[in-house]
């Protein structure tokens, strides 16, 4: 299971707006890339048009979650926050999963 909060959530869709894409017809795909900058892994987001074989399609409030299945044993209770303050901006993944997390909080390791 996934959690988005309402922060996440609004920011999501502000820009599935601002770049003009139709909320029927996008994904919101969630990523997990090798070689963090301290850790294992790092999320990566972005939107997509396409579902492939291997995801897992999610919907939580409205928006269609792509996570590949391979991912879902890492990603499993994620929460996505999203954070406006003075000095940073940005998405926040919160990782039941994780053993050990970076300063910054892009990258974590599993194991």
């Amino acid at each position: 299971m996934l959690y988005i909060s309402k922060q996440a959530k609004q920011k999501i869709l502000y820009l599935i707006k601002k770049d003009n894409l139709s909320l029927e017809n996008i994904f919101l795909r969630i990523n997990l890339k090798n070689g963090g900058c301290c850790s294992g892994f790092y999320y990566k987001l972005k939107f997509d048009n396409k579902k492939k074989k291997d995801d897992k399609l999610f919907i939580i409030k409205k928006i269609k979650i792509l996570i590949k299945k391979t991912f879902l044993i890492y990603l499993n209770g994620l929460k996505l926050h999203y954070k406006e303050e003075l000095n940073k901006n940005g998405f926040i993944f919160i990782n039941p999963n994780s053993k050990e997390t970076c300063g910054c909080g892009n990258s974590f390791s599993y194991y």
